[in-house]
């Protein structure tokens, strides 16, 4: 009887030193570093127009006619963008079915449509207007692009009683990381005689245009600019 008292009390004191021990204070520390916020930023633009039919049409256009057309598109959001649109055109004629129409191929004929492309704010390349100052920083003017859109006065009978239809599809790239060269194959040079928009390649990782004088440039990625490639004499 004895022998199981002190089995028990040494039992409860075994148990009360654990947890007597596990509830023994260390000395410790903590450290904390606040989040960190980063916003991307954003590409946007806005295009619109001022038509003077009020309806997107006009009937009875002649030979000569100038009908005024103002396109304009505006930089938004919060980076600074590369620009250039392309316009998507053709003429139509009416078809079998009534009130419906299609396509017209003009076959040799010239197009008699002008709207003062290219001009002081957009110069072609392959297919596409650029806007001719390169970078456009968000939230400038809006930048005109047509003002009207007229049928020349050399317009044959031809082109009696079939309807000319017009587009513009605007598109918008940021300017850094050589986002241009890889999307839309062109890049914009700003050094030498004859700084504006070019075709670029790209052999052995390294980028390269060559401008209207056949000077080849090479771009830097660690300062994201063009340098001249030097020639060996």
């Amino acid at each position: 009887m004895k022998k199981s008292i002190v089995v028990s009390l040494l039992i409860i004191v075994l148990a009360v030193a654990a947890i007597t021990g596990g509830t023994l204070a260390w000395f410790t520390a903590q450290a904390n570093i606040e989040p960190n916020l980063f916003t991307a930023g954003t590409v946007e633009i806005e295009a619109g127009e001022t038509f003077n039919s009020g309806q997107g049409a006009v009937s009875n256009w002649n030979p000569g006619d100038c009908t005024d057309k103002e396109v304009w598109v505006q930089v938004k959001g919060t980076k600074g963008v590369y620009l250039r649109f392309k316009i998507n055109d053709g003429w139509y004629e009416p078809s079998a079915q009534p009130g419906e129409w299609e396509e017209w191929d003009l076959g040799e004929l010239t197009n008699p449509v002008s709207y003062g492309l290219p001009n002081e704010n957009w110069v072609w390349l392959d297919g596409y207007y650029y806007y001719a100052g390169g970078r456009i920083e968000p939230d400038t003017e809006k930048i005109e692009v047509i003002s009207k859109v007229c049928l020349s006065g050399e317009a044959g009978n031809d082109f009696q009683g079939k309807q000319y239809r017009i587009g513009f599809e605007f598109r918008a790239i940021q300017t850094t990381h050589e986002a241009a060269f890889s999307e839309w194959g062109v890049g914009y040079l700003t050094l030498g005689d004859n700084p504006g928009w070019y075709s670029v390649s790209q052999v052995g990782g390294i980028w390269t245009l060559t401008d209207s004088d056949d000077d080849v440039y090479e771009w830097d990625p660690s300062t994201e600019t063009w340098g001249q490639q030097q020639t060996t004499p």
